[in-house]
């Protein structure tokens, strides 16, 4: 595993999780709209994080985007 894309990856998510947190701070009467809005594209970036962890950058290329940002079917409970 590639340690510097995984922390990338997961850099990118943590973004996205702090602008959602920054955003239902600012306006906590919409937190249901922001979560509805934003919700999906975390959890996205958290999927290509794990699903992408083996293959590194180079899982753009090799691997379906919709299986990239899917639930990771490894961790199907």
């Amino acid at each position: 595993m590639d340690a510097d894309w995984i922390l990338l990856t997961l850099r990118d998510a943590a973004v996205a999780l702090d602008e959602l947190i920054e955003d239902i701070e600012d306006d906590p009467d919409v937190a249901q709209t922001l979560l509805n809005d934003q919700m999906a594209a975390l959890y996205a970036k958290l999927n290509f994080a794990w699903n992408s962890r083996h293959s590194g950058p180079a899982a753009i290329d090799t691997i379906d985007h919709d299986v990239l940002v899917s639930w990771p079917q490894d961790l199907v409970l």
